[in-house]
């Protein structure tokens, strides 16, 4: 974990950032710029190096550096009553299959029982799972809904922005969720 942090802490983070940021503007000469919406901030907290730390109330989403600084990603967060509280990063995964919960599947019939990674899938590029269930942080397929209170339970970001996150948090990665 100390080297976890020592590398968190270095300028890895801002060279990640610049490479997906200028491999997705090379990749994709003829489309708009890639969708990342990372900010360095200043971020005073008592939090370690390397903690996801969740605001609702902003919705925005925070990545822990040193010396008082922190990425800051804007989120879609739950439309209602966010759980609360700490957890960590349990799994991760690249191109999520989504099981659409009964409590969706009751308000939209006609979903079917899996959704296979693709355009239509709402978890997006990537997704983090909590340890909390059925709650996540991950990508989307609505990306007019980031800023909004629009989600389930879960967290949605930009694909582009869930790539970088998902490169820098581990299995194991601590996740405050803040009224």
């Amino acid at each position: 974990m100390a080297f976890y942090r020592k590398k968190v802490g270095s300028c890895l983070p801002i060279i990640v950032t610049m490479a997906v940021l200028c491999a997705g503007v090379a990749m994709m000469p003829n489309q708009a710029f890639a969708r990342v919406t990372a900010q360095l901030v200043n971020f005073k907290n008592s939090f370690d190096p390397g903690t996801i730390v969740i605001v609702n109330s902003q919705r925005s989403l925070f990545f822990t550096m040193t010396n008082g600084k922190a990425w800051r990603y804007k989120v879609a967060v739950p439309e209602k009553s966010p759980k609360l509280g700490r957890t960590t990063v349990v799994r991760k995964k690249v191109r999520p299959t989504w099981y659409p919960p009964k409590s969706i599947k009751k308000k939209n019939p006609d979903l079917p029982d899996v959704v296979k990674p693709g355009p239509s899938n709402p978890l997006g590029a990537r997704a983090l799972y909590l340890g909390w269930e059925r709650i996540l942080i991950h990508g989307t397929n609505s990306p007019w809904s980031i800023g909004s209170a629009a989600s389930a339970g879960c967290y949605r970001m930009h694909n582009d922005d869930v790539k970088i996150l998902h490169s820098w948090a581990q299995t194991g990665t601590p996740v405050v969720v803040l009224p």
